[in-house]
Formats: structure tokens, C-alpha cells, sequence
């Protein structure tokens, strides 16, 4: 937000944002189902 704000290029942050939530939403279900079973166990 800082580098939009000044005018810089924010593209790469952009890019780099995007490939981690690319990255984490496959395992979002995995961790969400782990957690459910620690929790009732």
C-alpha cells in the first residue's frame, strides 16, 4: 500500500501476494480438517 500510495510500482508485491494465496488455498481444507480433528479428539 505504501509503494501505491507514492507512486512506486507495486506490481511485484502484487505478484508475490498472489502466489501465496495461490499457493495456500489447496491447503486451507487439509489444515482446517486437522485442526477439526485435534479439536474433537
Amino acid at each position: 500500500v505504501e509503494a501505491a500510495r507514492v507512486g512506486l510500482p507495486f506490481g511485484p508485491d502484487l505478484d508475490l501476494l498472489c502466489a501465496f494465496l495461490a499457493a495456500s488455498l489447496p491447503l486451507c481444507p487439509i489444515a482446517a480438517g486437522a485442526g477439526l480433528r485435534a479439536a474433537v479428539a
